[in-house]
């Protein structure tokens, strides 16, 4: 089945892996002037979406120079990804099998090996799951830093420890990647994707698109997510989020040219 995902901003992603800047839904009034009172009434909260609503103040004063009443307008990228999806019917409880069992033949035994792995605790086992470029990544990281071997088997038992069990639910293939959505259920319940690509006739976890939103919260029953954002500094951003960066440029290049563009993804 053929599904067209659409998303107008990046969302945040699955709590096993890195999240990134989350814009806030809403704009505060700004501060009021030295010595002014405010009353708890006046310090509501504008939807972004009602800016042209804000009242002037200290921080945000009134147009120097006569001008027209305020009007809300709404500048809109678009990014469509084409995938192909099958649900497994039923789905599939994932087995653990040991490190000397492992397949990388299917994407589908890749995952068993990986979540294998992680289930018993099996750092070295849970490197040979990811491709090189990954697994020095990690390795460095590792070194470097807090995410050790020990830091990777706690998240592990703390994340799976609750879940009664894992279950692959549905596959998402793209041109070079196929995705695997995992099911955990328990206390710990959450979807987890994890991205295969085909290496030297092996299917291996990469974190290739680490930075594409098709990983943020992904829900193939839905269409698509959408959330509102505002500016904010390039800096702020992800560094490796060239979308966002592009996107917010095409803004301030064509914003005074019509009040909606749409932008097919490249």
């Amino acid at each position: 089945m053929k599904h067209a995902l659409l998303l107008r901003c990046f969302v945040a992603c699955s709590p096993l892996f890195a999240p990134l800047y989350s814009h806030a839904q809403a704009v505060p009034v700004p501060r009021p002037a030295p010595g002014q009172t405010v009353s708890p009434t006046d310090l509501q909260y504008f939807d972004i979406s009602h800016l042209k609503d804000r009242p002037y103040t200290f921080d945000l004063p009134k147009p120097q120079f006569p001008s027209s009443d305020r009007v809300q307008r709404e500048f809109v990228v678009e990014y469509i990804y084409e995938y192909a999806l099958s649900n497994y019917t039923p789905a599939v409880t994932l087995p653990t099998i040991p490190a000397t069992q492992a397949k990388r033949d299917t994407p589908e035994n890749a995952l068993i090996a990986m979540f294998s792995a992680m289930r018993t605790g099996d750092y070295d086992a849970w490197l040979n799951c990811w491709d090189e470029t990954t697994r020095n990544k990690l390795i460095q990281d590792a070194k470097a830093g807090p995410r050790d071997a020990a830091f990777w088997k706690k998240l592990w038992r703390d994340v799976l420890t609750g879940a009664k069990q894992t279950t692959l639910v549905d596959r998402v293939e793209t041109v070079d990647y196929i995705i695997l959505d995992a099911q955990l259920s328990g206390t710990n319940a959450m979807r987890v994707p994890t991205v295969f690509k085909f290496v030297d006739g092996k299917w291996l976890a990469t974190n290739d698109l680490t930075t594409n939103p098709i990983l943020y919260s992904f829900n193939p029953t839905l269409a698509g997510n959408y959330s509102d954002i505002d500016l904010i500094p390039v800096a702020r951003l992800d560094k490796d989020n060239t979308q966002q960066t592009q996107a917010q440029q095409k803004f301030l290049d064509q914003r005074a040219l019509r009040d909606k563009v749409m932008e097919a993804g490249k």
